[in-house]
């Protein structure tokens, strides 16, 4: 069973085979090809989809004590298992993590309450690794 683990993504430079780029892409559309984000990954019928969540402060920016406000910046990681994701990696040159984006595959419903705009920062900076 894949577990996916949502991270924030640092963009930086790798030299990637163009052979493990293209294992990777049919691996992704084989993934993808009936996979609904809708849909709740359950090991089993009536199962729930339990997900490990930890975050880390990463750095305080502001404490602004009239306003009764502080902004932060986490690192924050959640787990889960969606069985609907899984592969062997001998049938894919050796590939054994994929990226989604966050739209292509089940998210978590976790959220701060009183969050400023935390769907733009997830939007430009989070992306989803799946492990087989």
């Amino acid at each position: 069973m894949s577990t996916l683990s949502l991270q924030v993504f640092i963009p930086f430079w790798l030299w990637v085979s163009t052979s493990t780029m293209n294992e990777s892409a049919n691996l992704k559309r084989d993934l993808l090809l009936n996979y609904s984000s809708a849909i709740l990954p359950r090991e089993a019928p009536g199962e729930p989809c339990n997900v490990d969540y930890g975050f880390m402060l990463y750095q305080i920016i502001e404490v602004d004590t009239v306003k009764m406000s502080i902004e932060i910046l986490i690192w924050s990681r959640m787990n889960w298992i969606d069985p609907r994701i899984d592969w062997n990696p001998d049938e894919y040159g050796g590939v054994d993590v994929i990226v989604f984006k966050l739209d292509e595959v089940f998210l978590p419903d976790i959220a701060f309450f009183e969050a400023l705009d935390m769907q733009e920062l997830a939007k430009e900076y989070m992306t989803v690794l799946a492990f087989p």
